[in-house]
């Protein structure tokens, strides 16, 4: 199988620059990505009980 080439993607920090977060949306993702490697980590049993409710 080949591929045919039809232009570059752009790199994160390129699509950051095109499209900034502000400073609030940045805080709300910083607190959602903790939850979620909580629930990951197993400090957070949510997870868990969805499974097995």
């Amino acid at each position: 199988m080949s591929f045919k080439f039809v232009r570059e993607l752009p790199t994160p920090a390129v699509v950051k620059e095109i499209h900034p977060v502000s400073a609030a949306l940045a805080e709300i993702k910083k607190e959602r990505d903790r939850m979620i490697s909580d629930v990951i980590l197993g400090h957070d049993d949510r997870f868990h009980r969805s499974l097995f409710c």
